[in-house]
Order: structure tokens, then C-alpha cells, then sequence
């Protein structure tokens, strides 16, 4: 299709993977002035008009046949590389203890969030807020100690395809808390009162299976 700067080219996208936007030579890009449209992006079509200096220019189709596959080797140039793994956050207990079930809850989701893969990250994080917020709601986490955690953790200095913004963060960590501060945890009874003592954090494991209205999607 001819554009009023150029031309768009359409092909199928491939069934194994999901790509994403891309522009000019940024992250995946395939190079200056050449953007790429996928998964989550939105074109101009065919017999839209566009004022430019004065002048009407219409987008316009000078092929028109099906789309053919989109050859292997964009396909693997436009296929971002695996997320970083990161290592697990350190929390400290100095200051305000926090006792190890929560301890543990927040190592978690944090390294979670930390080693979201792309496609993946806002769902990740706001399940995790979602989670974290459940133990605010309990009256046993800080909310502002749960989204600073979780803002630290979060991959917000990708950029091109692969963006998530610290607005973006915060938004979906707000959202996530405020929704599992709704339904607050029911937490287990220790057995002994030493079973949460102790200077050390994490040693009991965080039961994380989603709970009502944690995953934003449905």
C-alpha cells in the first residue's frame, strides 16, 4: 500500500510467536525509518486521507493480493531476546521487622515481577501488587514497603518494543494493591510462636495461587 511516506507492506504474522511494535532502529527495529507493526499495534488503512502542507494524500493499494508469510529472517529479526534473569532482591528485617510468611511473600513476587519476560510483564505485576495487596488488606504488610518493592523490581528501562514506562508500573501497581486489599489474606496460625520469629526472612513458603480478581485479563 502506497502511503503519503511511503509504503506499508502486509504479511502473516507467525503462528509460533508473538511479535510486537517496533520503530526505526530502536531495540528489535529493522532499521532507520522503518516501523513495524504487530501484536497490539494499529494502521492506517487503505482509502484513508491525510492533509499534508495544504494537500490531500490518500492511502492508497497498488498490490492487491493476499499476504504471504513473513519471511524467517524478519521473523528473527524481529523477535526480541529473552528477558535478563535476574537475581532474587534482597529484603533486610533491620529496622521494621517484617515476620517471615510475609518475608517470603514479597521475596517472591518480587523476583517474579524482576524476571517477567516480555508480553508478560504488566499481567505479572499486577497479579504480584494484587497478591501483595492481600497481605495489606490483612494488616500485616506496609502498603508503601509493598509497591516500593515491587516499583524497584519492575523492568521499566526497556524501550521500543519491549517499553513499560515507571507511569505504567505505578498504575498497575496501584490497581493490583487497591484490588487485593479488597479481599484480604487469611493467614496461617503458627503452631509455635517461633515459627515467624527470628532475625532472618523467607523461610516459609507463600501459598500464591491467584485469588479472586487478581489477573486483570480475563
Amino acid at each position: 500500500m502506497a502511503s503519503p511516506h511511503g509504503e506499508h507492506r502486509y504479511f502473516l504474522a507467525p503462528a509460533d510467536r508473538e511479535l510486537r511494535n517496533t520503530t526505526g532502529a530502536t531495540s528489535t527495529g529493522l532499521g532507520w525509518c522503518i516501523d513495524t507493526r504487530a501484536a497490539g499495534g494499529l494502521i492506517i488503512a487503505a482509502g484513508s486521507v491525510r492533509r499534508i502542507q495544504g494537500r490531500l494524500l490518500r492511502y492508497r493499494v497498488v498490490r492487491d493480493t493476499d499476504p504471504v508469510a513473513l519471511p524467517s529472517w524478519l521473523v528473527t529479526a524481529l523477535t526480541p531476546a529473552p528477558a535478563p534473569v535476574r537475581a532474587p532482591i534482597p529484603l533486610s528485617c533491620s529496622g521494621r521487622r517484617l515476620d517471615a510468611y510475609v518475608a517470603a511473600a514479597l521475596q517472591g513476587e518480587t523476583t517474579a515481577v524482576a524476571q517477567a519476560a516480555p508480553g508478560t510483564r504488566a499481567r505479572t505485576l499486577f497479579r504480584s501488587a494484587a497478591r501483595l495487596g492481600e497481605l495489606v488488606g490483612a494488616g500485616v504488610l506496609d502498603e508503601t514497603l509493598a509497591a516500593q518493592a515491587l516499583l524497584t523490581a519492575a523492568p521499566t528501562s526497556y524501550s521500543g518494543a519491549n517499553q513499560f514506562s515507571r507511569g505504567e508500573a505505578t498504575g498497575h501497581i496501584f490497581n493490583g494493591i487497591a484490588r487485593g486489599r479488597r479481599n484480604p489474606r487469611r493467614l496461617p496460625t503458627p503452631h509455635r510462636a517461633s515459627d515467624l520469629d527470628g532475625p532472618h526472612c523467607g523461610i516459609l513458603r507463600l501459598d500464591t495461587t491467584d485469588g479472586p480478581g487478581a489477573d486483570p485479563c480475563p
